[in-house]
């Protein structure tokens, strides 16, 4: 159970116990203070709990952002890594491109108009 589970129910518990002892002349006699106390120790206890859990939040904030510094560093690399096979590959079939050129051109000087479109069909798959 978290800490301020534990805090509200021991405040509900003993505000609930002094509404039902209200009678007992101790509680008569106190009952003031205890309207006026018991407010005040939760919001003071709630207030401990939420400064514990605040210190302990910018810890993990602090290691949240540095794993997510280092998660964007690698992919960043991997963003490089993929631009670099992707020149590669456009480096390579513009060189494919350009041998299929030098073809067609030949194919293009040919005379005769048949072996000309047997071979553009050849070239073709």
């Amino acid at each position: 159970m978290s800490w301020e589970i534990i805090g509200l129910i021991a405040i509900v518990l003993v505000v609930t116990l002094a509404i039902i002892f209200r009678k007992v002349p101790i509680v008569k006699k106190y009952w003031k203070y205890l309207l006026i106390l018991a407010p005040g120790a939760l919001v003071l206890i709630l207030k401990i709990i939420q400064d514990a859990k605040g210190t302990k939040t910018e810890d993990n904030v602090e290691e949240s952002a540095s794993a997510a510094k280092d998660h964007i560093q690698e992919i960043k690399e991997q963003i490089i890594e993929v631009q670099t096979v992707a020149k590669i590959e456009a480096t390579v079939a513009k060189t494919k491109n350009d041998e299929t050129m030098k073809k067609l051109k030949e194919v293009q000087t040919i005379e005769d108009s048949r072996e000309r479109r047997r071979r553009l069909a050849d070239m073709i798959g």
